[in-house]
């Protein structure tokens, strides 16, 4: 039978990929009343009409590309961290394999430090906007705490080696 924490760590991990990736893909990593930006395309609302005028960031600046970049791959690692797991949880032969569990611990910790970093790198080229009365969105926010969750997910893996006594 599988353990709790095994059975966790996937959950923690399978929500910290769902949050990086709605995070990476929503539009409100930065906004304001009238406007809000995320790492693919920025909207304006009209305050008179009520309107909303959406284009994508067809040659985003290089902290963009960067930040896109950190947080795909933060996904991509999540996926297969949840991919082991999974397979430890299903495979009885794979349960005593320390191998797939280091591999987990390590894919769900690279997970969050690729979702942290993209986010850092985007916060920190803002720093300015933010200062002068932008506010950082809730896409950005997802993002963030998907990383957090990663890095419990790998807490839970570590937990479950442990008593697992691998």
């Amino acid at each position: 039978m599988a353990s709790p924490l095994s059975m966790a760590g996937a959950a923690v991990m399978g929500l910290a990929a769902l949050l990086g990736v709605i995070g990476l893909a929503t539009d409100y990593w930065l906004s304001t009343a009238v406007i809000n930006l995320g790492l693919w395309k920025g909207c304006s609302k009209n305050p008179l009409s009520g309107t909303e005028v959406c284009a994508d960031l067809k040659e985003p600046v290089d902290f963009v590309k960067a930040s896109r970049a950190f947080c795909i791959l933060g996904f991509l690692f999540a996926v297969g961290a949840i991919v082991l797991i999974i397979m430890r949880i299903v495979v009885e032969s794979f349960r005593s394999n320390i191998m797939i569990a280091r591999g987990s611990v390590a894919l769900s910790f690279v997970t969050g430090a690729f979702l942290i970093i993209g986010a850092a790198i985007y916060a920190g080229k803002t720093a300015d906007l933010v200062s002068a009365g932008v506010d950082l969105g809730w896409s950005f926010g997802l993002v963030i705490a998907g990383g957090v969750l990663a890095f419990i997910g790998g807490v839970l893996s570590v937990l479950d080696m442990k008593n697992a006594q691998l």
